[in-house]
């Protein structure tokens, strides 16, 4: 048996041309963003890192360097694969932004870090402090997170930010993926220390994996939230329940007729449900209310006996006086505040690793004679308070157009929609893929994938890509519509040809939502050896491998537990093309293994479960 040979560390030597070769390249091509050249894969990068550690994030801080100031981030690591640092050191790094006098500068892809926070990182040593910095800036950090009892690494958001120009030796590199967290740290430290080459899919979880919360994302820079003394506030269970809007009855009599204000606010909370997938806003008519003004206030006293929970409620006409009159001395000048939106928390939740209050219900209270401006889009001040009451603030002018610009007036904008599809990210697309294979025959490519549930699953598209990264349609396959139960699909790529071919799916809802399965690869380039293996999860004592082989010959067939141990290994003889064997498990936990095959012509690793 021939494994690949494993990549040396890069010597100073080599990673100063490394960097004159990136220096030429940004000076010949048009560039957007930043620009790498990418290691092809985490392995080789280990391999090149000075350092490769856990650390947890402390607060960033501002730092003065010479003239100008820096945010400065304290780390301490609490694991480390590779370098010199020991767990419980403590570590800065600098960010590259800077603010000198009145003037500030930033790049893309500028890695920030949350307080608290778990990431992997990759260092290279500084000869000046800090003394460390990410090898190359966002691109190939990730942060933790524990899903389901599972912890996982994700990419940094902020490494969507950069470009990676093409190798020049051609090879295409492994993306950034999410991947097991346990797995991950092992199988590097394996790496490093030269016991085996990288194997990307030995830490790569089953199916594709969310982290709702986060992968939506931090919060968008330009998006604030209504401040509790430090805590927000959101409501829970959106989209699934829905919050009922009511017109205070009578309407605005600033209007003609006064119950027009019905429309306006009907037509408000039809424009946040168009815009916003996230929330579930329904008009509901009027509600007698009149207020007590306890405190002052028209949202106080018996509102919060007369409206009920996830209930939200426009009150016309200031009833209790508590924002400055438009009206001044006869005259609407129609300048002031025109309305104020807001709501009641209590109790917390944690969203985006932090704490919420959760809403409970909601206000808006318009001015007086609000109606008399005709230079107001009632509608649209409508629209801005609403969202006030949903817990979203103001985005600064200086960020561009929207509704919730301080001032009025615009629809809602694409700035808009980045805050609420934050705040309430959309439901995932109601399909639960199960499997997605690709296996070579002869010349073809055979695509099979399974769901076991479907709701309004219009049909799914088959795309191919070269590089991984732009894709091309191929075919239409429909759904199942509404179902829970099992079912399969498959598809033939009738002669690609000889490259290395990436193939997703994108599945599309009735409604014209959409979403992408994971990528899956394969290689026609002189590699014929296919090989799965079933029932997987498996609840019995054997396992059923069917593998089409390139050549005959003897083929080790290893058992691999999570650790990297070997539990069990056998030889088999197989013959060229197809072969199926049942092989006798041991009496080992239930749990996710790897079945491990090698001959001279490669190495597979598959990954199985046992559950029984």
């Amino acid at each position: 048996m021939n494994l690949p040979p494993i990549p040396k560390p890069m010597s100073l030597t080599k990673r100063i041309l490394f960097g004159c070769l990136l220096a030429i390249l940004a000076h010949s091509v048009p560039l957007r963003a930043t620009t790498i050249i990418p290691f092809t894969n985490l392995g080789e990068m280990a391999l090149a890192a000075d350092a490769v550690v856990v650390v947890h994030a402390g607060e960033t801080r501002l730092e003065e360097k010479g003239d100008a100031v820096c945010r400065r981030t304290p780390f301490t690591v609490t694991e480390v694969i590779k370098g010199e640092l020991t767990p419980g050191a403590n570590i800065d790094m600098d960010s590259w932004w800077r603010r000198s006098g009145n003037k500030e500068t930033t790049i893309w892809g500028d890695p920030t870090y949350n307080s608290g926070t778990t990431y992997l990182v990759f260092l290279a040593k500084l000869d000046y402090a800090p003394y460390w910095q990410p090898m190359m800036l966002a691109y190939g950090q990730f942060y933790r997170r524990t899903l389901n009892g599972v912890d996982f690494f994700f990419p940094s958001r902020e490494s969507s930010e950069i470009h990676a120009f093409p190798r020049p030796d051609g090879i295409v590199p492994e993306t950034m993926k999410v991947m097991l967290a346990k797995e991950l740290l092992t199988h590097l430290k394996q790496v490093v220390s030269g016991k085996i080459p990288w194997q990307e899919m030995v830490v790569l979880p089953e199916g594709e994996v969310k982290d709702v919360e986060v992968d939506l994302r931090v919060a968008p820079m330009h998006c604030s939230f209504l401040d509790f003394g430090g805590t927000y506030a959101r409501y829970i269970d959106f989209p699934a329940d829905d919050i009922l809007v009511y017109s205070q009855l009578g309407g605005d009599p600033s209007l003609s007729p006064p119950t027009l204000a019905y429309t306006y606010v009907s037509n408000a909370v039809d424009a946040l449900s168009a815009d916003y997938q996230g929330i579930n806003l329904n008009y509901s008519g009027t509600l007698n209310f009149t207020p007590d003004c306890v405190n002052n206030h028209a949202y106080d006293g018996n509102f919060y006996t007369v409206v009920g929970s996830r209930e939200s409620l426009v009150i016309f006409d200031d009833p209790c006086n508590e924002i400055a009159n438009l009206t001044i001395n006869g005259i609407n000048e129609c300048a002031g505040t025109l309305a104020v939106g807001g709501l009641w928390a209590g109790g917390t939740h944690t969203f985006d690793g932090v704490t919420w209050y959760n809403g409970i219900k909601s206000y808006v209270v318009l001015n007086n004679d609000l109606g008399i401006c005709t230079n107001i889009d009632y509608t649209i001040v409508l629209i801005h308070e609403l969202t006030h009451g949903l817990g979203n603030g103001h985005i600064a002018s200086g960020n561009g157009a929207a509704n919730m610009n301080p001032s009025c007036c615009n629809t809602i904008k694409q700035l808009d929609i980045d805050c609420l599809d934050y705040t309430y990210p959309p439901a995932p697309l109601p399909i639960e893929l199960v499997t997605f294979t690709a296996n070579i025959q002869r010349e073809d490519v055979l695509l099979n994938w399974s769901t076991a549930s479907e709701i309004n699953n219009d049909r799914f598209v088959v795309e191919r890509s070269l590089d991984g990264k732009t894709f091309t349609a191929l075919s239409s396959i429909p759904g199942n519509g509404t179902t829970n139960s099992l079912h399969e699909y498959s598809w033939t790529d009738h002669r690609p040809g000889p490259s290395q071919w990436y193939y997703r799916l994108k599945q599309l809802d009735l409604d014209g939502r959409f979403a992408y399965s994971p990528i899956v690869t394969v290689n026609l380039e002189g590699k014929s050896t296919v090989s799965r293996v079933y029932p997987n999860p498996i609840s019995g004592n054997t396992i059923t491998l069917q593998r089409q082989a390139s050549r005959e010959g003897e083929m080790q067939v290893d058992i691999i537990a999570l650790d990297q141990s070997a539990i069990q290994h056998q030889f088999l003889h197989q013959q060229k093309g197809g072969n199926l064997w049942e092989i006798p498990l041991p009496d080992i936990q239930p749990g996710i293994y790897f079945l491990r095959l090698m001959d001279d012509n490669q190495t597979e690793v598959i990954r199985f479960c046992i559950a029984r």
